[in-house]
């Protein structure tokens, strides 16, 4: 049985092989930054709102909060075939608080 194995692998047809690395043109890819503008006040203007709606309802809740965070950077990507990539690269999260009467929920 191993003998039929060892020569059907044997006089199997050679096949070309595919290289495991293959060079490439290197490709440039950069997007424009833009900054963003510190005049812009429409989240902040949101989150007075969100904290506002709770506030002054009996038994529902004492406080209020509300953060926002906000980043704004640049990705850069390069190797030393000559690949590069530069990408604009922007976060932006709100979160609410509320305290009810002792305890935090949000």
């Amino acid at each position: 049985m191993f003998a039929k194995k060892k020569a059907a692998f044997q006089n199997r047809a050679a096949t070309d092989q595919i290289p495991d690395f293959s060079r490439e043109t290197p490709v440039q890819t950069v997007l424009p930054v833009s900054t963003p503008s510190p005049t812009d006040r429409k989240w902040v203007d949101r989150a007075k709102q969100l904290s506002a709606v709770f506030v002054g309802q009996p038994g529902h809740c004492e406080s209020s909060e509300v953060w926002i965070s906000e980043a704004h950077g640049t990705s850069f990507y390069l190797n030393s075939e000559g690949f590069k990539v530069v990408t604009p690269v922007s976060t932006a999260y709100l979160r609410d608080l509320r305290r009810r009467a002792g305890r935090v929920t949000g």
